[in-house]
């Protein structure tokens, strides 16, 4: 719960002990690394890399819309009950399956070394397993999230300079992206390539950048991919590795590019973190999928209305492994939906 443009690498030195249930065993995290069993470099090249700083207008512009649409949901619920109609007002985010499914149209530059595996080029299979993995996980969610990629087209661009450690924001990026981004706000543009310079496995632009109609911020919308971050890959499933293995990754920073912050956004247990209510509060990203040997981290204490305020280890913006990030809560999609409607919708 709160605000930014997603923080992903801290500075902050400080470390909490976290006690479990277990008396026994007690739970250290160290808030500058942030992965306790595993390499930092290894964790940041297959995280996010999304950054920025608070934007208080856009939050209270956004929870406005995001009352409004829970606000509809309540009504039309209420009239399908009152009139007997079979839709049911017991629905666990009628904001967010009372509306359409928006197909999002998508474009893919691949920027490579060449055109080899080896050189980052990925194959139409890739392209369809991933796409394929991004929109079942959105259907699948508990409470399915109604967006569904589209691809229109692919191309290929051979430069072996630009596709290894690629610097975000930089003016050859700015350049590039200029010349090589399609559509409009709702047009997704991604970028997959060999490196990049921080050392990061993706990186996704926030929608309210794009509507300052500045040709920069116009230009840099959308989402750059390490392309070994495409999955589900099945030599890493062989493998049982947890680095891109089910092309979550991109579900992670699509959902950045439609307003989603990470679940331990501004790295406190006060203040509003990713904005989002049904999130737990939670300072520090996790790492591993809570299991026999791995106990549930809880890095901020319990309050009176969450006596198990255990951290979103199962959210698709948090930093745990792939194979337990299955959850977008209501008030997430919700938020998701009230960013599409301001910022991408018919711009």
């Amino acid at each position: 719960m709160r605000l930014s443009f997603a923080v992903c690498i801290l500075g902050a030195v400080a470390t909490t002990t976290l006690v479990s249930a277990s008396p026994t065993k007690v739970h250290a995290l160290d808030r500058h690394h942030r992965f306790p069993n595993a390499s930092a470099s290894l964790a940041r090249s297959t995280q996010c890399g999304t950054t920025g700083s608070p934007n208080l207008e856009v939050e209270k512009l956004i929870s406005v819309k995001v009352a409004q649409l829970n606000a509809v949901a309540a009504l039309n619920a209420s009239k399908a009950f009152t009139s007997g109609s079979s839709v049911s007002n017991e629905s666990p985010c009628p904001a967010g399956q009372g509306q359409p499914i928006t197909y999002v149209r998508m474009f893919w530059h691949q920027i490579v070394k060449s055109k080899t595996p080896e050189g980052g080029l990925l194959t139409n299979d890739m392209f369809k397993s991933q796409i394929n993995a991004v929109n079942q996980l959105f259907s699948d969610n508990g409470i399915p999230f109604r967006v569904h990629l589209d691809l229109q087209d692919v191309e290929v661009i051979v430069d072996p300079r630009m596709s290894q450690n690629y610097v975000l924001g930089g003016q050859a990026d700015i350049d590039f992206k200029k010349r090589l981004r399609r559509g409009g706000a709702a047009d997704l543009n991604v970028y997959s390539v060999l490196s990049i310079s921080s050392g990061h496995g993706g990186y996704g632009t926030y929608p309210w950048f794009y509507r300052d109609g500045n040709d920069v911020s116009k230009a840099l919308d959308g989402v750059t991919l390490k392309s070994d971050m495409v999955g589900p890959d099945r030599e890493k499933v062989k493998q049982n590795r947890n680095d891109g293995v089910l092309g979550k990754l991109l579900a992670h920073e699509i959902l950045h590019w439609l307003g989603l912050m990470h679940t331990f956004e501004g790295n406190s247990c006060s203040g509003e973190g990713d904005h989002v209510a049904d999130t737990h509060p939670q300072s520090v990203a996790g790492s591993e999928c809570p299991g026999p040997e791995i106990e549930f981290q809880k890095s901020c204490p319990a309050s009176h209305n969450l006596k198990h305020a255990f951290d979103n280890y199962d959210n698709i913006m948090d930093y745990t492994n792939e194979t337990c990030r299955t959850k977008i809560t209501c008030g997430q999609i919700t938020r998701a939906i009230a960013m599409w409607k301001q910022w991408r919708a018919g711009k």
